[in-house]
């Protein structure tokens, strides 16, 4: 019972990560008038789809106790392990939003992020080393997107 709370909750915080989320981050950042932030955040997820995709085409590493399914190119995409796609874009969505808030707030936003990425590897998303890829290449996403301005 407690297993099963636990497991709910993991699965409502990593939606934090997930692709409607930062969407809709995306759509605020431009809605308030913040041209540049909504700008590089666009411009760091097609970043990381972009890149993750073809590497989780090419490198085709399955999901912690489960197979690729081969069906079809999403398929193949939506079912690799390597890299953690949710850990690179939290790991972005918190630094780019850093100069925009306070300690108190990041200090939550950091706690949101650390939820985020335990919870790919308690839901068995991913395996460690998927998401400390994830993270790093969220940094490199970062400050790649950052010489924008």
């Amino acid at each position: 019972m407690i297993g099963h709370l636990i497991e709910k909750g993991f699965e409502d915080i990593t939606a934090f990560g997930a692709l409607g989320f930062y969407l809709i981050i995306t759509i605020f950042a431009l809605l308030l008038g913040e041209g540049i932030l909504a700008l590089k955040l666009f411009l760091a997820l097609i970043l990381i789809l972009f890149i993750i995709f073809i590497i989780r085409y090419f490198y085709r590493k399955p999901r912690p106790g489960e197979k690729i399914d081969n069906t079809n190119v999403l398929t193949i995409i939506d079912s690799g392990s390597f890299i953690s796609v949710h850990a690179a874009r939290v790991i972005v969505l918190v630094f780019l939003l850093m100069p925009f808030f306070d300690r108190t707030i990041l200090i939550f936003f950091w706690i949101v992020a650390i939820l985020v990425i335990s919870s790919r590897i308690v839901l068995k998303k991913h395996y460690i080393t998927d998401i400390i890829l994830g993270i790093i290449f969220g940094l490199v996403v970062y400050f790649l997107v950052n010489i924008v301005h």
